[in-house]
Formats: C-alpha cells, sequence, structure tokens
C-alpha cells in the first residue's frame, strides 16, 4: 500500500486494475474497492499483523453517518447528530429554517455594530462550521469561508450571518 498525497491517513493499492482504499484513524479503519474478493484479502492481511474486529458493513465512522444504497449504487455520508448537537449548542433548533446558507449579496464588512456575545463563540460556531464544510456540507463552505475572514475581528452581523447558516442546517441537517 502506497500513502495517497491529499490524505496521510489513506492508503492504497492497485490489483489486476481495481484500487483497494484502506483509511485509519487512530484504531478505525475503513476499507474499500469494487470487489469484495479484494477487501477480505485486505482485511485478513492487516489481521493477520494486528489485533482488530470486524464490524461489519459501517453505519457510522468519525462522527459520519454512511448510508449505502447497493440498487443506486451510491453512498452518502452525512453529520446529521452533528448538525443536530452545534444547532442545539449555539440556541438555533426550534426557528424559522432557512433556505440559504448566505442571504444573496450580502456584502461583510470590517465594520459594524460590536458583538453581544463573547468572540470566543464567534470562533466556535465557525470552527464547527468549517468542520461540517470539509466533511459532509460542502454547500456552506463559501458561506463559512467568508465568515471566517472575520475571525480575529468579529462583529455583531457577522455573528448575525452565522446563525444564519444553523438555521439553513436545521432545515437540512440530513444533507450530506
Amino acid at each position: 500500500f502506497l500513502p495517497a498525497e491529499a490524505d496521510p491517513s489513506l492508503f492504497y493499492l492497485e490489483i489486476d486494475g481495481d484500487r483497494i482504499l484502506v483509511i485509519v484513524y487512530v484504531d478505525d479503519m475503513l476499507t474499500a474497492s469494487r470487489r469484495l474478493p479484494h477487501i477480505e484479502r485486505t482485511i485478513r492481511q492487516i489481521l493477520a499483523a494486528f489485533k482488530g474486529t470486524v464490524l461489519g458493513e459501517p453505519a457510522f465512522f468519525l462522527g459520519m453517518h454512511i448510508t449505502r444504497d447497493r440498487k443506486q449504487s451510491t453512498l452518502l455520508l452525512s453529520q446529521e447528530r452533528y448538525t443536530l448537537d452545534i444547532i442545539k449548542r449555539f440556541g438555533c433548533e426550534g426557528g424559522r429554517y432557512r433556505p440559504l446558507p448566505m442571504a444573496p449579496g450580502l456584502q461583510l464588512q470590517s465594520a459594524g455594530p460590536s458583538m453581544t456575545v463573547d468572540e470566543g463563540r464567534f470562533a466556535e460556531v465557525i470552527g464547527c462550521l468549517l468542520y461540517l464544510a470539509s466533511c459532509t456540507r460542502p454547500d456552506i463552505a463559501q458561506a463559512v469561508s467568508a465568515l471566517a475572514r472575520f475571525m480575529s475581528a468579529p462583529r455583531q452581523p457577522h455573528w448575525q450571518a452565522a446563525l444564519n447558516i444553523l438555521r439553513y442546517l436545521a432545515g437540512s441537517s440530513s444533507m450530506g
């Protein structure tokens, strides 16, 4: 196996034109390939070298829900539980949902009213949203990136825009 350039915890091996993938995170591991015999052989080889347990087809990995539809040949990664947790943590549950992560044409500026909450709270929500955007929610990536530019001196409009993203997520928490 060779390490992937994109991620040092992802390893790949080519056999007969088929790629076998193994991703490792601390003591958790996932394997993937188009051919089941390649996966089974890889798992046998790993278990011959390391102590481990095969848990079967994954449903949850590193906070991500894994939903597979063999008929449609699709695999969905989502973070519904995590999304609902951060919505609750920042008090956005039960409110009005937003149709978009950021209002079209919104101009974020460095000036504006001071924050009504602790600046650390803004950093916390942006960190949570960045994690979601990088793992399973690319639909919020642009909006979160725009807000992250104001981490050193957030203002009240930035906080409101972050809450808007959370309200958008509240209406689409199962998306992935």
